[in-house]
C-alpha cells in the first residue's frame, strides 16, 4: 500500500505537506519517538486522492486553498483522533472547505483524503440536480453520510491501486486515469448533493480553534522568545483555565506541553533543513528559545529518540550525498 512514499527520518512533517493545495500548513509532534510517516498520492486533473499513515500522535493545522474542497476520512486510529475538537468516530466523514483552517490531531492515524477543484465538484453536483452552476459555499462539516462517502473512496483507492503497476508517471506522481477521476468525482457529488441539508457544521469547537489559532499566531510573531501563558490569555482574550480547556479540547494536551512540543519539532525541522540548517545545534536551540544546550538535548531525546546531534549529522550526510 505504502511503496511510494517509505518511511524517511530525514523528511520533516512540513515536507508532508508540501505537495498538496495547501495554503499553509503547520505540524507539531506531539508523542515521543521517531517519526514514522507513509504515504501514496494518485493526483488527477481536477482530484487528489491519498492514502496516508502517521505513527506518532501529532497535530496539524491545515489550510487548503480556498479553490479546492476535501474530504477527511479516517480508517483508523489510537485514543481519541479529534478534527477542529470533534471527537471522530468510526464512520466518520469530514468535508472540509477551503479557505477555512481545520486542525486533526491524533495517534496511529491511518486516512484517505480526497481534494477535489470546487469547480469541478460544483459542476458535477449542478450536472446530477439539472440546475443553474452556482458556486459552491461550504463549511467545515461532519457529514451524516460518512460510510457511503467513505465506502466510495475505498472502492476507489483498492482499484486504482490494483493497476498502479500500469499507472502513468508525472514528475514523480501517480496520475489518476480520466474515467476513473470522472466516476470519483461524479460519485461524491452525488454523495454531497443527498447530504448537505442534514450535514453538521462544526461549530461548537469553534471558539475553542479560534483561541488556539490566537495562541499559535502569536507564537509564530513572538520567535525564539515565548511569551508566558499570562501574555497569551491576554492576546486571546480569555482565563488561564478557559485556555486550558481550549487546548485540551483541540490538541489533548495543555498549554505548556503543546509550546514545549511547538518548539522542539520547530528544532527538529530546522536540523533537517535542506537549505539553511545550523552548522551547530547550540544554533538550533538558541533559535528556538532554548538557553541550555544540556537541557535541549535531553528534551529532544526524550522527545524524538535521538540526540540533536546525530539528527544534524545524518541531515548533512544527506546534504553532501544529495549536492
Amino acid at each position: 500500500m505504502f511503496t511510494h512514499r517509505a518511511a524517511d527520518q530525514n523528511v520533516r512533517l512540513r515536507d508532508y505537506y508540501d505537495r498538496y493545495p495547501i495554503i499553509e500548513a503547520e505540524a507539531v509532534q506531539l508523542g515521543r519517538g521517531a517519526l514514522i510517516q507513509r504515504s501514496v498520492t494518485i493526483w488527477g486533473r481536477n482530484c487528489i486522492l491519498v492514502r496516508s499513515a502517521i505513527w506518532q500522535k501529532t497535530t496539524s493545522t491545515i489550510v487548503a486553498h480556498p479553490d479546492w474542497v476535501m474530504l477527511q476520512c479516517p480508517i483508523s486510529w489510537q485514543g481519541d483522533l479529534k478534527i477542529n475538537g470533534h471527537v471522530v468516530r468510526a464512520g466518520d466523514v469530514l468535508l472540509l472547505d477551503g479557505g477555512k483552517e481545520w486542525i486533526t490531531s491524533g495517534e496511529r492515524r491511518d486516512q484517505i483524503l480526497l481534494g477535489v477543484k470546487r469547480k469541478a465538484l460544483s459542476a458535477a453536483i449542478t450536472s446530477q440536480t439539472a440546475g443553474e452552476i452556482t458556486k459552491l459555499e461550504l463549511e467545515n462539516r461532519l457529514l451524516v453520510n460518512g460510510s457511503a462517502v467513505g465506502a466510495v473512496l475505498r472502492r476507489t483507492l483498492i482499484s486504482l491501486l490494483a493497476t498502479v503497476d500500469g499507472m502513468a508517471e508525472d514528475n514523480g506522481r501517480l496520475s489518476m486515469p480520466p474515467v476513473h477521476e470522472a466516476d470519483l468525482v461524479s460519485a461524491i457529488a452525488a454523495c454531497l448533493d443527498t447530504s448537505m441539508d442534514t450535514a453538521k457544521p462544526l461549530e461548537h469547537q469553534c471558539s475553542s480553534v479560534r483561541t488556539v489559532a490566537a495562541v499559535r499566531s502569536a507564537l509564530r510573531e513572538a520567535g525564539p522568545i515565548s511569551p508566558s501563558v499570562a501574555d497569551l490569555c491576554k492576546l486571546a482574550g480569555v482565563g488561564r483555565t478557559q485556555m486550558h480547556k481550549c487546548f485540551k479540547e483541540v490538541y489533548g494536551i495543555s498549554t505548556g506541553q503543546y509550546i514545549k512540543k511547538h518548539r522542539l519539532t520547530l528544532a527538529r525541522e530546522a536540523l533537517l533543513d535542506p537549505l539553511g540548517a545550523p552548522k551547530m545545534v547550540k544554533q538550533a536551540a538558541l533559535m528556538m528559545g532554548f538557553l541550555g544546550s544540556g537541557r535541549f538535548a535531553h528534551d529532544y531525546k526524550a522527545m524524538f529518540g535521538e540526540l540533536p546531534s546525530t539528527t544534524l549529522a545524518r541531515a548533512n550526510t544527506c546534504r553532501a550525498s544529495c549536492s
